[in-house]
C-alpha cells in the first residue's frame, strides 16, 4: 500500500503526464506509433510529400477524366492502391 507521501507525489506527477496540449502537439503525437504506415489512416503520413500525392492524384485524374461518382471512386481507389503500394514497395527496400 502507498504511503500518504506516494500517493502525493503520484498525482503531482500525474498533472505532468497529460499528454500534449496544443493542436500541434496532438497532431504530431497522433503518428507516435507509426511503424511502417501500411495501415494508416491518414492518406499521407510524415516522411512523405504531400505534393508528391497531390501530383499522383492530378495525373489519375488528367488520365482518366472521371465524370460520374461511380467513375470517381474507381479512380480514387485506384489512386490509393498506387500510393499504398508505393508506399510497401519503400517499407520492403528497406
Amino acid at each position: 500500500m502507498a504511503t500518504p507521501a506516494q500517493i502525493t507525489a503520484n498525482r503531482a506527477n500525474a498533472q505532468k503526464s497529460t499528454g500534449p496540449r496544443s493542436a500541434e502537439g496532438k497532431s504530431t503525437s497522433r503518428f507516435n506509433a507509426l511503424k511502417h504506415g501500411i495501415d494508416a489512416a491518414s492518406i499521407v503520413i510524415p516522411g512523405e510529400d504531400p505534393t508528391d500525392y497531390d501530383a499522383l492524384a492530378a495525373n489519375y485524374q488528367r488520365s482518366y477524366r472521371p465524370e460520374t461518382p461511380s467513375e470517381n471512386f474507381h479512380v480514387d481507389t485506384m489512386l490509393r492502391a498506387d500510393w499504398q503500394k508505393r508506399r510497401l514497395q519503400r517499407v520492403e527496400a528497406d
